[in-house]
């Protein structure tokens, strides 16, 4: 799913809102058909250039962000984790920013790569 809206009209604040949403187990509570799943907020702007140059898989690129996350007590996934939950479908993968990768080259090869994250998972 995309979620298309001119700047400032919340996109970014609708992705958090599902993030904390997902996080803090709420999804159920809103509605109750919905699926548990792991909410992953990755902000293209903040890895645009890791992608550009070294097109990771998505597992690998979470589970990069998730230890470099500034915490008292940095998260250390076990090999593979990211990996078995992106296959099990486990995982809602949100990707913000896109536009806001200004190089139109990086712009390219960022989309480029989330169209081939999107195809694998």
């Amino acid at each position: 799913m995309a979620v298309l809206g001119a700047p400032g009209s919340g996109k970014t604040t609708l992705l958090r809102h599902l993030t904390l949403t997902y996080a803090t187990n709420q999804e159920g509570k809103r509605h109750p058909q919905a699926p548990k799943l792991i909410p992953v907020l990755l902000y293209l702007r903040d890895v645009r250039q890791v992608i550009a140059e070294k097109q990771p898989p998505l597992a690998e690129l979470i589970t990069e962000q998730v230890k470099q996350q500034r915490q008292i007590e940095p998260l250390n996934p076990p090999p593979n984790w990211f990996a078995q939950k992106l296959s099990q479908q486990k995982c809602l993968v949100m990707l913000d920013g896109l536009d806001e990768v200004a190089d139109e080259t990086q712009r390219q090869q960022v989309s480029r790569w989330v169209d081939q994250q999107m195809k694998a998972y």
